[in-house]
């Protein structure tokens, strides 16, 4: 299994980068096919583009909240994820009605 994890933990990252998640603030791993992201989930400072229109505007104005919605759904999208974990810091998941308090 441990040549499976590394294989999606590769994949993970590639989808993190895709989103412009800044991979300083947030931690993430796999251990049996469960993805488990933990952190802050912000956009990378160069998501925004230096003023010449190279800024990803799929993720520009993304909330916390719909950009961990987005990306669940694109982890779970990754053949053999069997489930999908968050542990984010409560300013980056603040307005999420499914966290408890």
């Amino acid at each position: 299994m441990v040549f499976e994890d590394y294989h999606l933990h590769e994949q993970i990252r590639v989808i993190l980068i895709r989103h412009w998640v800044d991979l300083t603030q947030v931690e993430y791993g796999v251990t049996n096919g469960v993805v488990y992201v933990t952190g802050s989930l912000r956009h990378h400072s160069l998501c925004h583009g230096n003023g010449n229109g190279n800024g990803n505007s799929r993720s520009n104005g993304q909330t916390p909240v719909s950009l961990e919605t987005t990306l669940e759904g694109q982890f779970r999208g990754v053949h053999g994820v069997r489930d999908v974990v968050f542990r984010l810091d409560p300013l980056s998941s603040a307005h999420d009605p499914r966290r408890t308090p």
